[in-house]
């Protein structure tokens, strides 16, 4: 028996993290060539929206890209459902293949604060960094990071760039914003998805042990009350459920 989709959560913001991955894994964004045609799409896409899609950043990546979009939810389907079917038409022909190019539908996380808007759009810019393709953010040609350093608005919707010029520099400054980067968990693929939450609770315990003046993890670990005590703790600040919290706790 088949089971209906689950409807997506509406932004009350308009704004939208967004991410597609290619199917079963696999690298979809292959060349260089593959990536630029990508940004095309995207671009023109935006443009045949009619100001009712703004892209506020983008990554491409091999295997995934991210988007931080605003519009009516209506509308960020359509402008998904399109840059996809036309980049899976583009890549089946050049590699004379058939067949599905992503998987499933694309994901969504509704942004509704400016603090996490901020927090989504440094992820965003850090992935190239973090898979380790380059050193600093605004070397990788494939995403916003360079145009918002050149100051051109190609992909990203010009308000993003009058919101950037006027609170980036603020907001990176922000000790609020420096604090949920520390702990905050962004959604990405299912392994980066493990890895956050694993620095995640690594982050709790240096804070629970200091709060609770114990000597060290291992008491905390292995003594059934305080390992309680963490996870309430843990669960009253992020999304991570007990039995997650427990795996994370055995295998450190």
């Amino acid at each position: 028996m088949l089971m209906p989709r689950t409807g997506r959560s509406v932004s009350a913001t308009k704004m939208y993290h967004v991410m597609i991955r290619g199917n079963n894994k696999e690298t979809v964004f292959k060349t260089h060539r593959d990536k630029r045609k990508f940004m095309r799409i995207i671009e023109e896409s935006e443009i045949r929206t009619g100001e009712k899609v703004e892209v506020y950043a983008y990554c491409i990546m091999l295997n995934h890209a991210h988007f931080l979009l605003r519009g009516d939810l209506e509308y960020v389907s359509k402008f998904m459902k399109e840059i996809e079917t036309t980049y899976a038409l583009y890549y089946n022909f050049n590699r004379d293949r058939v067949g599905h190019v992503f998987q499933g539908r694309y994901k969504s996380e509704p942004v509704e604060d400016e603090i996490y808007f901020w927090t989504c759009f440094l992820y965003i810019h850090d992935n190239p960094v973090k898979a380790g393709i380059v050193v600093k953010k605004g070397e990788y040609p494939y995403s916003s990071k360079l145009e918002y350093i050149n100051q051109q608005c190609d992909i990203i919707h010009r308000r993003a760039m009058l919101m950037y010029n006027k609170k980036f520099g603020i907001m990176s400054r922000n000790k609020t914003l420096a604090e949920r980067r520390k702990n905050a968990i962004i959604m990405d693929l299912e392994e980066d998805m493990k890895i956050q939450k694993v620095e995640v609770v690594k982050y709790y315990i240096r804070v629970f042990i200091k709060m609770q003046n114990i000597e060290s993890g291992h008491m905390l670990i292995h003594t059934p009350a305080l390992r309680k005590e963490f996870i309430e703790f843990v669960n009253s600040k992020v999304e991570i459920s007990k039995n997650e919290i427990i795996r994370i706790l055995k295998e450190l």
